[in-house]
């Protein structure tokens, strides 16, 4: 199960852009107007990775400011992307989840609405998958030593961490997603006996999703949020162009100047999209290299033939499960399972690729 959808796609803030954040757009503005299209783009660190939100719309005026709401809308998006992570961590001891896990086979736990729309799209995507996308792997994930941030595993300049862990005993929990009970009258969540929760598999392409949708009720007539790779956007792109998301190659070593594979892009939102790969979040235990793409039947890193997916999606978390699930279901099974749901995807081998063709509408620049 991945642990998060590697940063191997990431947006392009050039050329992209839709109607004004509390602005009227250029029809009802009136094309006497000299219109200024803006991109608000802020950049940060959030999830242990780069975070990135572009808010893009046409001003009616070179005032400075008049971008001040896209300025406030990159706060909003900031602070709200710091509280979900509060909430939803799972090396953050005071965080809700870890809290959760604590509480698992004790009743019911009063749950917050981020905290349960989490839950409920984790038993989503294990339906979704037929279990191949399962959060119910938090202990076989610390077992295999990735029991914090994943910053602090590695070793010096960004390599895998060498030195010798000892994997735990981990044993297939009987308690699946589909015996949790969320009660959203209550406002509860209840987890079995012994179950702890991971929210790798889709926790950046939700918490994505979460932002957008809330960046749209906010006035933003376009939006996308970028979390490690895991994207999510809103609304229309520039005229003529789109959406651009670069895809990069994770078989070609980092340092090389030209890693794209191809890309991709979207007329407009909703979409998400997110990769997962084998390549990245590597590490040494037990004298064995190993990975955070586990199969939740075993609870050990998946031996596939592909070791790249890139999927779009119509959300962020789905595009992330997707990504997941084929991974796991290897490159005879996993690319008919895209392709049986309709969609887009860039998928890798080590020694080939392929374009697997879905519902939605992407254009592909290789």
């Amino acid at each position: 199960m991945t642990s998060a959808a590697c940063a191997t796609s990431r947006s392009r803030s050039d050329g992209v852009g839709c109607g004004g954040v509390g602005f009227d757009g250029p029809d009802a503005i009136g094309m006497d107007v000299d219109l200024h299209l803006h991109t608000q783009r802020r950049a940060w660190q959030a999830m242990g990775t780069d975070a990135e939100v572009l808010i893009t719309g046409y001003l009616a005026s070179s005032d400075p400011q008049a971008s001040a709401p896209f300025n406030e809308l990159a706060d909003l998006a900031v602070q709200r992307v710091e509280l979900l992570e509060s909430s939803w961590s799972r090396f953050r001891r005071d965080s809700e989840l870890s809290e959760l896990n604590r509480h698992a086979g004790r009743g019911p736990f009063a749950a917050s609405a981020d905290l349960m729309e989490l839950i409920e799209r984790m038993q989503d995507a294990w339906r979704w998958t037929a279990g191949a996308c399962d959060a119910n792997v938090h202990d076989a994930m610390s077992s295999l030593g990735y029991d914090r941030d994943f910053a602090m595993i590695q070793g010096p300049h960004g390599r895998e961490e060498t030195r010798t862990l000892t994997p735990a005993q981990w044993q297939v929990n009987e308690a699946t997603m589909g015996d949790v009970v969320v009660d959203r009258v209550a406002g509860t969540v209840h987890l079995p006996h012994g179950m702890r929760l991971d929210p790798g598999a889709i926790g950046k392409g939700l918490a994505a999703d979460i932002v957008c949708r809330e960046l749209a009720a906010a006035g933003a007539a376009g939006a996308l949020v970028n979390l490690g790779g895991d994207i999510s956007a809103v609304g229309l792109g520039a005229p003529d162009q789109g959406w651009r998301i670069a895809v990069l190659d994770e078989r070609i070593a980092p340092e090389a100047k030209d890693r794209q594979h191809c890309a991709l892009t979207i007329d407009h939102g909703p979409f998400g999209v997110a990769t997962s790969t084998t390549l990245r979040r590597r590490w040494s235990v037990g004298g064995r290299t190993v990975h955070h793409v586990l199969d939740p039947r075993t609870g050990q890193p998946v031996d596939s033939d592909l070791v790249q997916v890139t999927v779009v999606a119509p959300t962020g978390w789905q595009a992330e499960a997707a990504a997941t699930a084929a991974m796991i279901l290897g490159a005879e099974q996993g690319p008919n399972w895209l392709a049986q749901r309709e969609l887009f995807a860039c998928v890798l081998t080590s020694q080939s690729s392929r374009i697997v063709r879905g519902e939605r509408n992407v254009h592909v620049d290789s």
